[in-house]
Order: structure tokens, then C-alpha cells, then sequence
């Protein structure tokens, strides 16, 4: 399961064709991508019970460019400096 910020939703992405998850999940899932950390197993059950036929159905063509980050608002951020 890939996840993607598409215009901002929450987006899984099969193939070049992205599904969005609230419109999809019938609003058990928000469209906030960031939310979807916090109940992963639970997005990740709900995504494997859908009928592999029916996803392209349902998803639309992706465009890069309104593509954004998939943790838009990371917890922690890890930097390394190093001296010479």
C-alpha cells in the first residue's frame, strides 16, 4: 500500500491511478493524511478487504505535479552535522 498527498487527501496509490481514501472508506476515514499514522492497521485492514477489480474503478488518473508530501506534518525530524 503506497500512500500520497493528493491535493492535499489522503490518496493510495495503485499503479498511476490514486484512490481517495475518505470518498472511498465512506468517511471512516479522514481525508487528513497525517491522521492516517495514527490508525495505520486499522486503514491497512480496511484496504485489504476491497475487491482488487473494483480499485481501478474507483481511483483517477494521478498528476505529479498536485502531488505532496506523505507526512506533511512529521513528529520528529533527524539531522546529522559534521565537523572537519
Amino acid at each position: 500500500m503506497r500512500l500520497a498527498s493528493y491535493d492535499g487527501r489522503l490518496t493510495i496509490v495503485v499503479g498511476e491511478r490514486g484512490v481517495d481514501v475518505e470518498t472511498a472508506s465512506g468517511g471512516r476515514f479522514s481525508a487528513d493524511v497525517h491522521a492516517a499514522y495514527a490508525r495505520w492497521q486499522e486503514l491497512r485492514d480496511w484496504w485489504g478487504e476491497q475487491a482488487p477489480d473494483a480499485v481501478p474503478a474507483q481511483g483517477v488518473e494521478l498528476d505529479p505535479a498536485r502531488l505532496g508530501p506523505p507526512a506533511p506534518r512529521p513528529a520528529q525530524v533527524f539531522a546529522l552535522g559534521l565537523n572537519y
